[in-house]
């Protein structure tokens, strides 16, 4: 009973961060026009559960990112699914601990290769054409605002919400 209470608590937390993501966040103006919730899903659930059920739930924010996407379909949920097995296996032989640079260090990693996959996979969409530049000041201007708010993020949860004490010995590196 408690596996599906949480898939679905899961399943509510990504529909709402969606919905948040569509309505609020690509409405903002300024510095806080590049903010994607979604990314700052995928990377608590990538921290607190297992392998599997960050699969399963970024393929799904995937899918419904790729629903109101202008680009190929598929492209937010490759990029997703490729970037979360980049991020286990980097978690799985580089990192030994469950400190705070660590979980910043996945941050850091989770940003820069969702945002070079998607970028990349975008940009060989529009190959040939000179509207799109692949390195320019726009991903980059995103790139370093999402991680700055990724960082923030765990910065606030470890924190003040008292990851290192013992809800962090709770967290599992996936397998």
């Amino acid at each position: 009973m408690s596996n599906f209470f949480k898939f679905f608590k899961l399943l509510f937390l990504s529909f709402i961060f969606f919905i948040i993501q569509l309505s609020v966040a690509n409405s903002l103006d300024g510095f806080f026009s590049g903010i994607n919730f979604i990314l700052f899903y995928l990377v608590y659930v990538f921290i607190f559960y297992d392998l599997k059920t960050s699969l399963i739930f970024g393929l799904l924010s995937g899918f419904l990112l790729d629903l109101f996407s202008f680009h190929f379909f598929g492209v937010y949920s490759f990029s997703i699914i490729i970037t979360i097995f980049i991020v286990n296996f980097l978690l799985l032989n580089f990192f030994t601990n469950k400190s705070i640079y660590s979980f910043l260090a996945l941050g850091l990693f989770f940003c820069f290769f969702y945002y070079f996959i998607s970028s990349f996979l975008i940009y060989l969409n529009y190959w040939g054409q000179d509207s799109y530049v692949w390195f320019n000041s726009v991903f980059f201007l995103n790139f370093f605002k999402e991680l700055f708010f990724i960082s923030l993020a765990i910065l606030f949860s470890f924190y003040f919400l008292g990851i290192d004490s013992e809800k962090g010995k709770k967290i599992v590196w996936s397998k």
